[in-house]
């Protein structure tokens, strides 16, 4: 099973119908209509997203990922692209809003490669990221974004044991402070087969995105709270 079946799979069971309906809710109360995914997946967020009235775009630069987005989750509303996100002006278009979930920032020019995940090139690519995000918005749209939250940071890491219609998880969550590194160890069965992954992204906490985001010149900056959503800590921004 490859890492980005694996994600597919943690992630489905991680957002399911009431993540999407809280998310669904928040956009409608800020303005939202159209929308593009950085980091989309599988896609089914965003799926979920145009069943209830929203159109976009979802962008991977997975192809895998979009390979299983468009077969599973194609919608009249939506597309999906392969399409690294530090590109996403490449769409030639505006967006009411950006949304980034899943701590998938920072795993920007890291994603799958292990232990030769690079911190500090990591750190330089995600201000690089922010920046084209806000781009692709609207004036007045929204960038929604997410990291781990300050509980995590509190805890030292965490442990997650998930369990749904055959899928048995366990994942380790442990901070390396020194080497700004966040490392995921996880393992388990999926419909009887067996798997183990380890990955890393950087270590960001919620209050330094909140200045990264800020330092953009940005009009306000928001901390939503989704009962949903237990581990990560949102921020959002208007542009």
């Amino acid at each position: 099973m490859t890492l980005s079946q694996q994600w597919v799979i943690l992630s489905e069971l991680m957002y399911g119908s009431e993540f999407i309906k809280e998310l669904a809710d928040l956009l409608r109360e800020l303005g939202v209509r159209t929308i593009i995914e950085c980091g989309c997946g599988g896609g089914h967020v965003l799926h979920g997203l145009a069943e209830r009235g929203f159109t976009g775009v979802g962008i991977d630069a997975d192809e895998e990922m979009i390979d299983i987005a468009t077969a599973r989750h194609s919608h009249p509303a939506i597309e999906f692209r392969k399409l690294d996100w530090r590109k996403a002006r490449e769409l030639a278009r505006t967006f009411d809003a950006v949304i980034c979930r899943g701590n998938s920032l920072t795993n920007v020019g890291g994603w799958g490669k292990g232990d030769i995940f690079d911190p500090g090139r990591c750190r330089m690519e995600i201000g690089r990221s922010l920046k084209e995000m806000l781009a692709a918005l609207k004036s007045g749209g929204l960038l929604y974004l997410d990291t781990i939250s300050q509980h995590e940071i509190d805890q030292g890491g965490g442990h997650l044991n998930l369990s749904f219609l055959g899928y048995s998880m366990a994942v380790d969550i442990t901070h390396d402070w020194f080497r700004r590194t966040r490392v995921i160890e996880g393992k388990g069965i999926v419909r009887g087969q067996q798997f183990q992954n380890r990955s890393l992204s950087y270590l960001l906490a919620p209050n330094e995105m909140e200045g990264l985001v800020r330092g953009l010149g940005v009009k306000r900056v928001l901390r939503p709270n989704l009962a949903a959503e237990p581990n990560y800590d949102i921020i959002c921004a208007v542009k």
